[in-house]
């Protein structure tokens, strides 16, 4: 069995959207206010979503949603609330 973690995450789709939501004062307020306000999974990833203003049809979309499917959401919600 291969080992998938990624610095101490679940995967890399899990660290990657991580970073990119703690990355910077927006997006990490966006996040941390989602997480905080007891949004689940879905909510976190519509909340990505949105504020990246994520294509919703074609091959782009089809691409990202793979890769978001691929992230522990409860995983990045929980370290959310603890920041």
């Amino acid at each position: 069995m291969t080992d998938t973690t990624y610095n101490g995450w679940t995967n890399w789709a899990t660290w990657n959207v991580h970073l990119w939501l703690t990355n910077e004062p927006g997006s990490y307020e966006y996040a941390t206010e989602t997480a905080r306000a007891g949004g689940g999974r879905g909510e976190m990833r519509e909340a990505v979503e949105t504020f990246y203003n994520l294509p919703t049809d074609g091959l782009a979309a089809d691409l990202i949603g793979a890769e978001l499917d691929d992230v522990d959401w409860d995983e990045i919600i929980a370290a959310l609330r603890e920041e």
